[in-house]
C-alpha cells in the first residue's frame, strides 16, 4: 500500500500583514537596540477562503536577534493554526 501524502497549506495562498512599533530614547545609534521598546502584530490570511489568524509579540526590550527569533516563532505558530483552521473548513480527512 502506498502511503498518502499529508495535506499541507500552500504558503503561496497565504497573505502576511505586519504592524510594528519601535520607540527609542537612544541619543547615539551605536547603543544596543535592546534599549528600545518594540512590539509586532502579525496577521496571516488564507486568500481563497478568507480565514485569518493573528498574534502579537508584546511590547518589550528586544535585541535585533531576539526580535527576529520571536517573529519566526510567532509566524510558525500562526501558520500551524491557520493550516488547522483551513483544513477544518475544507473538511480535509485526517486533519
Amino acid at each position: 500500500m502506498a502511503k498518502k501524502n499529508a495535506w499541507h497549506l500552500d504558503p503561496a495562498e497565504v497573505g502576511w500583514a505586519t504592524d510594528g512599533s519601535t520607540s527609542t530614547r537612544r541619543r547615539k545609534r551605536r547603543l544596543s537596540r535592546k534599549l528600545d521598546n518594540r512590539s509586532l502584530r502579525l496577521r496571516l490570511t488564507h486568500i481563497p477562503t478568507g480565514i485569518s489568524v493573528s498574534g502579537e509579540i508584546p511590547t518589550g526590550n528586544y535585541s535585533k536577534n531576539e526580535m527576529k527569533a520571536a517573529e519566526e516563532e510567532l509566524s510558525a505558530n500562526l501558520f500551524n493554526q491557520l493550516e488547522s483552521k483551513v483544513a477544518r473548513h475544507l473538511r480535509i480527512p485526517g486533519r
